[in-house]
């Protein structure tokens, strides 16, 4: 879960300021690291981070996808 933050967090900056920012942090030293290595296209997490970055530039945001999976949650409750 915690990469998944990670990835959500950087698929922002990148959707806001660009993939030169993507490129930034890769040529940085924390951009070696493990932490970041679903920035690489042979990362497991790389499509997923891929796929947010086209959320977030599509206007996308954490807080209405999380209320709309709540609602969806609620509604698959309610039908029990």
């Amino acid at each position: 879960k915690e990469v998944r933050a990670v990835v959500n967090k950087t698929a922002q900056f990148v959707a806001k300021h660009g993939k030169s920012f993507e490129q930034r942090i890769l040529a940085s030293k924390d951009g070696q690291t493990p932490k970041f290595s679903f920035m690489h296209a042979q990362d497991p997490y790389h499509a997923y981070y891929e796929q947010r970055i086209a959320f977030y530039e599509q206007g996308g945001t954490d807080a209405a996808e999380n209320a709309d999976s709540e609602a969806k949650g609620t509604a698959g409750e309610a039908g029990a």
